[in-house]
């Protein structure tokens, strides 16, 4: 490795030593060969795979674009570096990794006239040293944003034909300038930046809209399962609730044993008829055990096929039906008890007018027999008699 006023050059040299008729060694005989250019292009080849690797490897975004930082800092000077991403939905252009020695980092904002959405819109990598700068503050293309740089270099990251976003190296001393050379490197990188850009950004929307499905389904009453090979491979917490269990308590476990086994003949034979293609009931009334192995809970299942992983698969809803069970209960007998009402007001009602005769006959043999005392005695009875009986029907 030598250094001139161009920067690092890498040489690869042979040497063979020199000997006398003794054998003797006098010296060296030798050549070296400049191999910076094959140097550079094995850099940029490990550059390629190692952001390959750490769209791969990192967790999220953020570490990312630490990642991406130390791997062009050591293809070149990068010790200010900052990523702008755009969004087309909003039109605002934000700042999601930013190291700088001047400014902090922007706000996110609408387009501006900045160099970065210079490039955004042209979608070409440019390099901007003092002279090239007051050209397009001249002509208007630009407007100064930020403390001003030396050299300021911007490329564009594409990704499927469209410009998402810009890398950006700047510097603010004379101890360094970018060359078209830096610019052709960080050109080359910002492709394979951009892919990985992209799929973070896909796998943490991707991630979001999960996380958001599973708190709907989380959230909602209804137990939600899925099943293959008569095994869970999904279910929500309502439905690990009815068994009394966890989700991930539940997941690979076999469902047959928290059928009631009254119910495993039938529960089970739909299941793989319908696994077969024959058509069965897609919704129906059974009981499942809960895990203490002794209550029984009433449920009503809506199932269906669906594909999972390639293969057929059981989607379904479980209800529990032991409210609605109790409700009907109480309703059963509180018709009933309507019912005996209505049959006990009845028969007092019928049984009244019985008493009703009987009062009235009284009441005439009294008035025809006034003069026969003990016959008027024994109806008197007969008459103060029907009368607590009316009064207590």
């Amino acid at each position: 490795l030598i250094a001139d006023g161009d920067g690092r050059r890498w040489f690869e040299t042979y040497k063979t030593p020199i000997t006398d008729e003794t054998g003797a060694v006098v010296g060296t005989t030798g050549f070296a060969r400049d191999i910076t250019e094959h140097k550079a292009a094995e850099d940029l080849q490990s550059a390629i795979y190692e952001i390959s690797e750490a769209a791969q490897r990192v967790e999220n975004i953020d570490a990312l674009f630490v990642a991406i930082h130390g791997i062009v800092g050591r293809l070149m000077e990068a010790r200010n570096l900052y990523v702008a991403l755009y969004q087309p939905e909003t039109q605002m252009v934000s700042f999601p990794y930013w190291v700088d020695e001047e400014d902090e980092r922007p706000q996110p904002r609408a387009l501006a006239r900045g160099l970065t959405e210079y490039v955004l819109r042209s979608g070409k990598p440019l390099l901007v040293a003092p002279a090239v700068f007051e050209d397009l503050l001249r002509r208007g293309e630009v407007e100064s944003i930020g403390a001003p740089s030396i050299d300021w270099l911007g490329v564009p990251l594409i990704a499927r034909d469209q410009t998402i976003g810009v890398l950006v190296v700047q510097t603010y001393a004379n101890g360094h300038r970018y060359s078209e050379r830096d610019q052709n490197i960080l050109t080359f990188v910002s492709r394979q930046v951009a892919l990985a850009v992209e799929r973070k950004r896909n796998e943490e929307a991707l991630r979001q809209s999960e996380a958001k499905y599973r708190n709907l389904i989380d959230n909602i009453q209804d137990g939600v399962f899925l099943l293959q090979d008569e095994k869970v491979v999904f279910a929500n917490e309502a439905f690990a609730k009815i068994v009394g269990l966890s989700a991930r308590d539940l997941l690979g476990q076999p469902f047959a044993p928290y059928i009631a086994p009254e119910d495993l003949e039938l529960v089970l034979g739909r299941y793989r008829r319908r696994q077969a293609g024959e058509p069965v009931p897609r919704e129906y009334e059974f009981c499942l055990v809960h895990s203490d192995g002794r209550r029984r809970i009433p449920v009503n299942m809506h199932v269906g096929l669906v594909e999972f992983n390639g293969r057929v698969a059981s989607l379904g809803t479980l209800r529990d039906l032991t409210e609605r069970k109790r409700l009907e209960e109480q309703l059963l007998a509180s018709q009933k008890i309507e019912a005996l009402g209505q049959l006990a007001g009845g028969v007092a009602h019928d049984f009244n007018n019985l008493l009703m005769a009987i009062i009235g006959s009284t009441e005439l043999l009294q008035q025809r027999l006034r003069g026969t005392a003990e016959t008027l005695a024994e109806l008197d009875t007969v008459h103060r008699s029907a009368r607590r009986a009316a009064e207590l029907t």
